[in-house]
């Protein structure tokens, strides 16, 4: 279909989502671990695929975004990362989805999570910041502008 630049992204630290760490009542405050494991498995061979995809297919550029470690840091350096900012049970909010009757957060700006799986606006803000002029260790070889350069 002519596509040459393509973006990748891989799979986010899953055992940190407020389903996760309500479901895993042993992993405390912290992330989930064995979710997590996977996931970095995953995007470890990811990782490598694209590289030997660019090396082989003259002409495509294959870019892998490492989202894994964009949220991460965020959950590692924010406010409310524990807890969903649309909750109805459990001690992170994960246990139902976001209903008619849930708790909302005042401030969605400072929370990662909009509800058990997903991430706020605030939390896509930050990452696609990083995506678009991020350094090596969020996005290789390149980022989302200097892939639109070459």
């Amino acid at each position: 279909m002519g596509a040459r630049k393509i973006v990748v992204t891989d799979i986010p630290p899953i055992g940190c989502c407020p389903y996760q760490r309500d479901h895993n009542p042993f992993s405390g405050r912290a992330c989930v671990a064995f979710p997590n494991d996977l996931a970095q498995q995953y995007n470890q061979q990811l990782k490598q695929m694209l590289i030997e995809l660019t090396k082989t297919l003259k002409g495509m550029t294959f870019v892998y975004v490492d989202v894994y470690r964009m949220i991460e840091d965020v959950v590692k350096n924010y406010e409310s990362y524990d807890k969903a900012c649309c909750r109805m049970l459990g001690l992170h909010g994960g246990m139902v989805p976001c209903l008619q009757h849930a708790k909302i957060c005042e401030d969605r700006s400072k929370y990662v999570f909009w509800y058990w799986f997903h991430v706020t606006e605030k939390t896509n803000v930050i990452t696609a910041k990083r995506i678009l002029d991020g350094e090596i260790n969020d996005i290789s070889p390149v980022n989302v502008r200097a892939l639109s350069q070459i």
